[in-house]
């Protein structure tokens, strides 16, 4: 469907702007005079940029328009008349802000209005409204723990699932993080889960902070997501002492899993799995944005959402790494406190703790090439599965005897292997 958008004049520019009287005007004036009264007027405002994100910030947070035509449509026309307030000569500018803040949203911002509507017009959305259910007496909890991102603290929700009665592995607990906007609050959503329940041993599954039960502002893409799983591990050791425990992570949370190897730690943590994670948080979310363009141009029911970020926000294929770059100064690093050149992931997996590594060879998600990257930087025993023409998390799909058996002889043979 074709989408237009109102245009607000420079003669209403000038009428909304103007904050005073305008005295000594004559009854006749010309065009060139009006021209150059409104570039006055737009000169009145002054252009602070950071200042200006965190305008478009706040504009952007106070939608609630479930059309996602309806919701850019009013970015459309509030940039408009931001080109009215703060001169033509920062349009680019304008533009390359609200773009960056348009993306800053889509990706970090908990609940998002744009997440939400944009990705109901995408294929295979991977919707979570199933009733998935849990596995037998499973109980949540909730935990009130710091929040790095801002120096308070979020309301922090797990789930733990005992072991199967008369299991020989009621001492050892696998630590589970979901992907990219998890939520588990409807039942374990990684197929993984079952394994490690069929196994015999305890889950303890960290709820996603911002996107489901869970508080917070932000998606941190693992950076305080593992601050989150360290304070859950040091509530399970107050809780059950006694535990030994294996880190379970796939996608985000496989970046998250590493990434708290990364930081101080609890030291009853025996080893790690980690299934398609990426190594680099700006890597990965410039790959992400260049991949989301070209998405948004492919499909028919997205096009003219490609074509309006293309115009009016400086958001195309190619210029990632540039609005990237913006959105890191003026949203990502003042806004969520996130280093996304940090690199904790590659930190991580230079532990020396045992390490199983799993990525598809197809993945067009987090690409095949951060597996290589993760073993070059990887120490101490480290196991690996390259699962041939798998796409993003599809191992165990592709390969469940296989991965199974992998996952298995890793717990038992590397990690809690007996002299």
């Amino acid at each position: 469907m074709k989408k237009s958008y109102a245009v607000i004049s420079a003669s209403m520019a000038l009428l909304l702007t103007l904050g005073g009287e305008i005295q000594s005007v004559s009854s006749v004036v010309h065009a060139q005079e009006v021209q150059q009264s409104v570039k006055n007027v737009q000169r009145q405002a002054d252009f602070n940029p950071q200042q200006y994100a965190n305008e478009v910030d706040s504009f952007i947070k106070d939608q609630t328009d479930p059309d996602i035509g309806s919701l850019f449509m009013k970015f459309t026309s509030q940039e408009v008349k931001d080109y009215g307030k703060y001169g033509q000569e920062n349009k680019e500018q304008i533009k390359q802000i609200w773009g960056a803040g348009i993306l800053f949203n889509f990706a970090f911002q908990g609940h998002s209005v744009i997440y939400d509507d944009l990705i109901k017009l995408l294929p295979n959305n991977g919707s979570n409204d199933v009733n998935l259910g849990f596995f037998p007496n499973t109980k949540s909890e909730k935990i009130t723990i710091p929040n790095q991102e801002n120096g308070g603290t979020i309301q922090s929700v797990a789930y733990f699932t005992p072991h199967k009665e008369g299991s020989t592995n009621a001492n050892k607990t696998v630590v589970m993080h979901g992907g990219y906007r998890g939520n588990v609050d409807k039942g374990y959503d990684l197929d993984e889960a079952g394994v490690f329940y069929n196994l015999g041993y305890n889950i303890l599954y960290v709820d996603n902070r911002a996107t489901s039960q869970s508080t917070g502002d932000y998606v941190t893409f693992g950076q305080y997501e593992a601050d989150d799983v360290i304070a859950w591990i040091n509530h399970l050791n107050e809780t059950k002492p006694g535990q030994k425990v294996v880190l379970y992570g796939g996608s985000m949370g496989a970046a998250t899993m590493m990434s708290v190897l990364a930081k101080a730690h609890p030291d009853n943590i025996k080893g790690l799995i980690e299934n398609c994670g990426y190594a680099h948080i700006g890597n990965q979310l410039t790959y992400s944005y260049d991949a989301l363009t070209r998405v948004l141009s492919n499909n028919p029911d997205t096009k003219f959402i490609a074509d309006l970020l293309k115009k009016n926000f400086s958001i195309t294929t190619g210029n990632a790494s540039e609005m990237l770059n913006t959105m890191d100064q003026y949203y990502i690093k003042p806004q969520a406190n996130v280093d996304i050149n940090g690199a904790l992931p590659i930190k991580g997996v230079g532990s020396s703790l045992p390490k199983l590594l799993i990525h598809g060879t197809m993945d067009n998600i987090v690409p095949y090439d951060n597996m290589n990257t993760l073993m070059e930087n990887s120490k101490g025993d480290t196991t690996e599965m390259r699962a041939e023409g798998a796409g993003h998390g599809e191992a165990q799909k592709m390969y469940p005897e296989r991965y199974e058996r992998t996952v298995d002889n890793f717990l038992n043979n590397v990690v809690f292997k007996t002299k």
